[in-house]
């Protein structure tokens, strides 16, 4: 509770009205799925699908970058400490293992297997391409999703409702915008850990690097399989 109240004691919300709030998501979606369609053409390959993929998540964390700079004015606190930040994002991620495991073994038995199409399609690309793919899904992807979901959206939520709140919020909408209704469960699992992780350390830092250890997990199964 006290590290919980620390962490909230360095976390400070923005104030922009909810319309503000809900043009800044828009802008910020479109804007990605845009750049990802125009990336990916009209009959898209695995290599149109890593290009689509890089310009939405650079779409993304670019605008979510220009929302807290414009609302929010504090964005050197969410990357202050960097050091403890990545300490805590890999304790994280030994602690979370097991229930991510359980969850997705639960959404097995509940939904059926876990749509790997893509990551098999991932696994047959090679030379840049697959250089591209794993640097969005293990940096790029990470950075912009949280910045999006915890940096803007559970800071915003933060403001107006109770802590709890703006973290399952942000979570939901974590797992609902990665379209895949097999994973929603293990990655609800990821994105609630995410969400405590940047209350607790009043930043960003510890909830990116726990993100990028997971994608990097999850490629190293995928290409082990």
């Amino acid at each position: 509770r006290r590290e919980l109240a620390l962490g909230l004691s360095r976390l400070k919300p923005w104030k922009g009205d909810p319309l503000t709030f809900l043009l800044v998501i828009t802008v910020t979606l479109v804007t990605g799925s845009l750049a990802a369609m125009a990336a990916a053409g009209n009959s898209p390959t695995a290599t149109d699908i890593i290009f689509s993929g890089m310009a939405f998540h650079s779409a993304l964390a670019a605008c979510s970058l220009i929302a807290l700079r414009l609302f929010d004015r504090s964005t050197e606190d969410l990357f202050s400490k960097a050091i403890p930040g990545a300490k805590s994002g890999l304790l994280a991620v030994l602690r979370t293992a097991p229930l991510i495991a359980g969850a997705a073994f639960l959404s097995t038995c509940l939904l059926g297997p876990i749509n790997s199409e893509a990551l098999n399609q991932l696994a047959a690309v090679k030379g840049v391409p697959l250089m591209l793919a794993i640097t969005t899904a293990t940096i790029i992807g990470p950075i912009s999703e949280e910045l999006f979901c915890r940096g803007v959206i559970q800071r915003w939520i933060a403001a107006r409702a109770t802590t709890t709140t703006a973290a399952w919020i942000s979570c939901v909408i974590f797992a609902v915008m990665h379209f895949d209704a097999s994973s929603v469960l293990p990655l609800m699992v990821v994105g609630f850990s995410a969400s405590v992780l940047a209350i607790k350390t009043g930043g960003l830092v510890a909830p990116i690097v726990f993100h990028m250890f997971f994608n990097a997990t999850q490629l190293l199964f995928t290409f082990v399989a």
